[in-house]
């Protein structure tokens, strides 16, 4: 489904990604790991042409999308929901929801994507005229992952949804993030809780200094000694 080959990317002089390359399949989880700067948002701003990759190919179900724009890949379909929510703080509620449909044109499959949204989140649902800015931080978390469903992704890049949440509010968004998943959206998470990411992914990859340092099923990176004591705290 998504591909990327080679991948290399920088900020100004700064080389962030190194021949990068990794492989979301249809219907999958795959889990992005690494440590602080390993290169793990900047992958997914390339694949949202957030970021231009230096070389390298990003394709998406056999199409380049290396000088598409960003509203171009939203079309496609993936779909970005960023680190700290970022949701628009002055507005409520179903204005950033609504937000999140901008280019669609099928209305009624958007009332319907809206009803799948606030069965998934209910608290969302209670406030719908609520200002965004007012809400707890797990809360903006739903709303974040909630506009970001409104675009229909075929492909959701998630970028630490757990970051800063309580632990009850972490498991509460891991399960549904599994159920999107088991309902056809394949995802691309980045998380820094690495038992959680690998306990719901099917593959996972390990960056390191913006290269790929590990990858394989996420059975397998559990077994792997280095992943063990790096990113799960079990000494061999």
């Amino acid at each position: 489904m998504l591909k990327l080959e080679n991948i290399s990317a920088q900020y100004g002089s700064v080389q962030a990604l190194r021949d990068v390359d990794l492989e979301v399949k249809k219907g999958s989880i795959v889990a992005l790991l690494g440590s602080n700067g390993a290169g793990k948002t900047t992958t997914l701003k390339v694949i949202s042409s957030l970021l231009r990759p230096t070389e390298g190919n990003v394709l998406f179900e056999g199409e380049k999308l290396n000088r598409k724009p960003p509203n171009v890949i939203v079309k496609r379909q993936i779909i970005h929901c960023p680190e700290n929510r970022q949701v628009f703080p002055e507005l409520a509620i179903m204005e950033n929801l609504r937000l999140g449909s901008y280019v669609r044109k099928d209305r009624q499959q958007i009332k319907d994507d809206l009803e799948r949204v606030l069965t998934y989140f209910p608290r969302l649902r209670e406030r719908l005229s609520q200002i965004a800015g007012t809400l707890s931080g797990g809360e903006q978390q739903m709303l974040a992952i909630g506009r970001a469903l409104m675009g229909k992704p075929k492909l959701l890049l998630l970028d630490e949804p757990s970051l800063g949440l309580a632990p009850i509010i972490v498991r509460e968004i891991f399960e549904i993030i599994k159920d999107i998943n088991e309902n056809g959206t394949s995802i691309l998470l980045v998380e820094q809780n690495v038992h959680l990411a690998l306990a719901i992914s099917d593959f996972a990859c390990v960056l390191e200094n913006g290269h790929v340092a590990l990858s394989g099923t996420a059975a397998e990176l559990k077994d792997n000694d280095q992943v063990r004591e790096l990113y799960l705290g079990i000494k061999s």
